[in-house]
């Protein structure tokens, strides 16, 4: 919203000054063609423009990112809060956290010799 306004100003500042500049008169100006004057005037209310927006818009993103952090932070300390047993500060690797919740029968080489024999049952 900042960026909105003070791009209205400086448009209309850099109008002002191009206007004191060619004397209010605008057609001979535009009459004598591509004049370098011409673009520098339009570059220097262009430019700073577009730079007002670019740094509304980093200025915003950095906002969001720090919002972002904050609730990382406290989904973080309350993960840690919530899973600070006994039995997770002894867990070292994933392979023990998935043998320590999975049953003794789930595991490979336990399932094939514990599985139910395949077939008919009364053939």
């Amino acid at each position: 919203m900042a960026a909105f306004f003070l791009s209205i100003a400086w448009v209309a500042l850099g109008l002002f000054i191009g206007a004191s500049y060619s004397a209010g008169d605008f057609r001979s100006l535009t009459a004598q063609g591509a004049h370098p004057t011409l673009f520098a005037l339009a570059a220097g209310i262009v430019l700073p423009v577009l730079v007002f927006y670019v740094l509304a818009h980093m200025i915003r993103r950095a906002q969001e990112l720090r919002i972002h952090r904050a609730l990382d932070d406290r989904g973080r300390d309350a993960a840690c809060r919530a899973g600070d047993d006994r039995r997770a500060r002894s867990i070292v690797s994933v392979g023990q956290a998935t043998a320590a919740k999975s049953p003794r029968w789930a595991t490979a080489s336990n399932a094939r010799s514990r599985a139910p024999p395949t077939g008919s049952a009364g053939a």
